[in-house]
């Protein structure tokens, strides 16, 4: 589904393992609840969208675009978010474990209670 028109989707609890949604527009989105892992959404771009509670681990997200999005109690670990755009984004007890955070931009995003163990930030 590259290129994917998904704006204000419901896709809440989707089971999407290996999904690939590169370069899909999927701004103001419900994702709460679903599973993504391993699923490449290199240059996804979803802004003031819901990704509360999704397991996104091994998950491809360069260069995506999130600002504003809401993604409290993620599993992003092992991720792969270098040059991903998370400014002003909730990310309130994300598990970054093991993610390649280098270039990403976090101005603004609220981290409390994240887990940055082994994340690769420079």
């Amino acid at each position: 589904m590259d290129g994917a028109f998904l704006k204000r989707a419901f896709a809440r609890g989707a089971d999407g393992e290996g999904v690939r949604l590169r370069r899909a527009v999927a701004s103001e989105s419900d994702w709460r609840e679903s599973r993504l892992d391993g699923g490449d959404l290199h240059g996804l771009i979803a802004i003031a969208a819901d990704f509360s509670g999704v397991s996104l681990a091994g998950a491809n997200l360069r260069g995506a675009r999130l600002r504003r999005s809401i993604l409290e109690g993620a599993d992003l670990s092992g991720a792969d978010l270098r040059g991903a755009d998370l400014s002003g984004t909730g990310l309130e007890g994300v598990n970054f474990s093991g993610a390649d955070l280098r270039g990403a931009f976090l101005e603004g995003a609220r981290l409390d209670g994240t887990n940055l163990d082994e994340a690769r930030r420079t």
